[in-house]
């Protein structure tokens, strides 16, 4: 039995003189959860750039509440060229508007 501890001493001293393994072996863990924050945090921004995004909108005379609410929570709004909804499915499915927002005419805001 003093044989292993000999040696295990032995290797737990060599590990603690060798200061690269040491030190990757303590940074990493240390500064991996700031890396990853910080890539995360980039992607999301790079993602949610409010700038040029805009919600086509058909129907907004329908539900002018509405409207003003979401524009309030910061959303900007245009109007669809197409008034079918069917030119919006299309227009969503080819990938020409990120999203179209409908409004029926029967929409009471309940």
């Amino acid at each position: 039995m003093k044989g292993y501890q000999v040696v295990f001493r032995k290797e737990v001293l060599d590990g603690l003189r060798d200061k690269r393994a040491l030190m990757s072996a303590l940074i990493f863990p240390l500064l991996a959860p700031f890396l990853v924050l910080f890539l995360v945090t980039t992607m999301i921004d790079m993602r949610t750039s409010d700038d040029d995004l805009q919600i086509a909108v058909i129907g907004a005379d329908n539900a002018p509440h509405l409207i003003d609410w979401l524009e309030e929570k910061g959303l900007k709004f245009r109007e669809f060229g197409g008034n079918a909804e069917e030119d919006a499915e299309t227009a969503v499915s080819h990938q020409l508007e990120e999203m179209i927002l409908i409004i029926p005419p029967a929409f009471t805001g309940q």
